[in-house]
């Protein structure tokens, strides 16, 4: 399956659910999936896929919204739930980008939550892969990551980048994954090296994903004009507002959650603002004067 756009609500009790396929056996790539997915006491849950089956790939995907376990549901992943690996071949996941929040409620000190930003549980290759919503499990003694919820030892995770935040209240969790499997080259903060790499590698939407991860919605108000700045920024990036007529009378920027940032600089001459790691809203009145 390829180049599809889905806009889907799923909320049932079900293994094996995703946003394209319960199971994939074969190749989706270039997807994107806009959604609210919630499975209660089910296993297996993805933004595109439940369960990346042997020997498949999912590339070049992007999943917007939110995916959410309830009650006993374990293996859920802003991409995939369970990436498997058999010595008949490897389920791959490169070039995705998840900008959805992904959560659990899963307690369980056995099979644990197995819960990542992009894969649940994986026992294959991921790599190329940004995450930049939270994760978040309100169990306990449950293996949760940015990017892996749980790595068997074998499989190869590399070269990915996770923008958001871990929340739990154990301490079997990180940053990147969940448990001790090994992962390489990967990061919280814009790398041009990483973005140069993936680019020269033909991964486009990760590039994308790691330069420009959070919109900026600006209001304008008033016969002024701001100039045009970029629709999206980069945590830690420092964004102007200037006039191109007139002058700033009023200006606010918060982000997605509400809170004010900071300005620096003055009406006349314009203000700035570092980006945060998270949607930002800015809402301006120009007059047409100065």
């Amino acid at each position: 399956m390829h180049d599809l756009n889905v806009v889907c609500t799923i909320n049932c009790v079900a293994n094996y659910l995703g946003g394209i396929a319960g199971t994939n056996f074969g190749l989706i790539e270039n997807c994107t999936v806009t959604t609210t997915i919630v499975n209660e006491d089910g296993d297996y849950t993805g933004g595109i896929c439940g369960y990346n089956a042997d020997g498949s790939i999912v590339r070049g995907c992007h999943v917007m919204g939110t995916i959410q376990g309830k009650g006993s549901a374990s293996c859920i992943g802003g991409i995939c739930g369970y990436n498997y690996y058999t010595y008949s071949g490897n389920g791959e996941i490169y070039n995705c980008w998840v900008e959805a929040d992904v959560s659990s409620e899963h307690y369980n000190a056995i099979t644990h939550a197995r819960l990542g930003g992009i894969c649940g549980f994986n026992t294959c290759n991921v790599s190329y892969c940004c995450m930049t919503g939270n994760v978040t499990n309100t169990g306990g003694n449950s293996g949760v990551g940015g990017i892996i919820g749980i790595n068997n030892t074998r499989p190869s995770v590399s070269h990915c980048t996770f923008y958001g935040t871990v929340t739990v209240n154990h301490d079997q969790a990180s940053k990147y994954c969940g448990n001790s499997g090994s992962v390489s080259d990967m990061y919280d903060t814009f790398q041009q090296s990483e973005y140069d790499d993936a680019i020269a590698a033909g991964h486009t939407l990760y590039a994308q994903a790691i330069k420009y991860p959070y919109t900026i919605n600006v209001k304008k108000y008033g016969p002024g004009e701001l100039r045009d700045i970029e629709p999206r920024g980069c945590p830690g990036q420092t964004i102007s507002l200037t006039v191109a007529s007139g002058k700033l009378d009023e200006i606010t920027v918060r982000d997605a959650v509400g809170n004010d940032i900071s300005l620096s600089g003055n009406a006349t001459d314009g203000y700035t603002f570092t980006m945060p790691k998270k949607n930002v809203k800015v809402l301006s009145l120009a007059t047409g004067t100065r």
